[in-house]
């Protein structure tokens, strides 16, 4: 009896956990770069939020990961990013946060890597 309960709420906690969904706006891509010097490395992190295991997003990430990325080349008074990667995981604290809530609150973390690049003329 205790291994089927054990089973039943492993299976729920992947079942919770499984889903999730991510939209972008704002992305644009090029056939031909023009050529542009190096400006700088950027790496940032992003806090994503959830509700029940997941279901429910707390805010909307893509409009943060597309200001994030338009601050860094502003910072760095680039043209534009080059080489972006979102990377979605959760940190050590993410898990304790989701595992103390019993997964209500299931925090994640999206980190943002990429290139600034300037224009040459």
């Amino acid at each position: 009896m205790k291994r089927a309960m054990v089973l039943g709420a492993l299976s729920l906690a992947l079942l919770l956990m499984g889903c999730q969904t991510v939209t972008f706006q704002g992305i644009q891509a090029v056939k031909e770069v023009p050529s542009y010097t190096v400006v700088k490395d950027f790496k940032v992190t992003v806090p994503d939020p959830h509700l029940l295991g997941g279901l429910i997003p707390l805010g909307q990430p893509d409009q943060r990961i597309f200001t994030y990325i338009q601050e860094q080349i502003t910072k760095f008074s680039g043209d534009a990013a080059i080489n972006v990667e979102l990377d979605y995981g959760v940190t050590f604290f993410d898990v304790i946060l989701s595992s103390v809530t019993a997964s209500i609150f299931s925090p994640r973390t999206i980190t943002i890597k990429g290139t600034v690049v300037k224009y040459t003329k």
